[in-house]
């Protein structure tokens, strides 16, 4: 049976976008051989917000949208 994106819950929802996109990142920015070229406050910044995730330390989604603008 397939799982559609309709029967998660908000959360579930939430890690299924969030995790692979974090290890990612952090994977990118840790591999040198990618030889990528941040800003090292950037990288600083991407740090630290996956450890406050990490730690549960997150922003509800609808405020995040709506400091963007966006109306849902």
């Amino acid at each position: 049976m397939e799982a559609r994106v309709s029967d998660l819950t908000v959360e579930q929802l939430r890690r299924v976008i969030e995790d692979p996109v974090r290890r990612t990142v952090l994977q990118a920015l840790e591999n040198p051989d990618l030889d990528l070229e941040v800003r090292t406050e950037f990288a600083k910044s991407l740090r630290a917000e996956a450890a406050a995730a990490e730690r549960g330390e997150t922003v509800p989604i609808g405020e995040v949208l709506a400091e963007l603008g966006v109306k849902w």
